[in-house]
């Protein structure tokens, strides 16, 4: 059956299949109704996505997500810092016939209901400086803080080495 070959837990859903029968993205729906015209056809995932659009993959794997609403350049900067080592985990995903990335890279570009929960899960202040999280659902809800202040490209890579060494500290979001 589809629904389970591509893992579709909700109805209506739509998959994007590529030619080689490969999944471009299970967020079908949101992909068509934010782009109408088609162009960006046939809207393969950006490497860094944002929370108001991108936000169910924190179900799926642990996301690196930077909170930086309201403020165009930290959040170009955040996009900016994290596009290469988003690029590298779907890279490697893809050559292992993975469908799913080891890691997903958010930003909270602005405060939607989406973001102002996610501070609340975590006991982010609302307003607050730039910081960097890591959401972990998978693992029964788990979270890691990260640095606050500028997302840089050192940033990330120290909090992704971090989480993969387990020398930051697991913290439990809070529903």
């Amino acid at each position: 059956m589809l629904s389970s070959h591509f893992g579709v837990q909700g109805i209506p859903s739509l998959v994007i299949v590529d030619k080689d029968g490969s999944v471009i993205s299970k967020e079908g729906r949101g992909a068509i109704s934010g782009d109408p015209a088609g162009a960006d056809f046939p809207w393969y995932p950006k490497p860094v996505g944002t929370v108001a659009k991108d936000v169910s993959v924190v179900n799926e794997v642990p996301t690196v997500v930077a909170f930086c609403e309201g403020d165009a350049e930290a959040c170009e900067a955040a996009v900016a810092a994290m596009t290469p080592p988003a690029q590298r985990f779907r890279e490697a995903a893809r050559a292992a016939a993975e469908e799913d990335p080891a890691f997903a890279f958010l930003v909270a570009t602005d405060s939607c209901d989406t973001t102002a929960r996610l501070r609340s899960m975590t006991g982010l202040a609302e307003a607050s400086p730039p910081r960097l999280m890591l959401l972990d659902i998978p693992d029964n809800g788990g979270f890691y803080e990260g640095p606050e202040g500028p997302v840089t490209a050192e940033a990330v890579e120290q909090l992704l080495a971090d989480y993969q060494a387990r020398t930051v500290a697991r913290k439990q979001l809070q529903t």
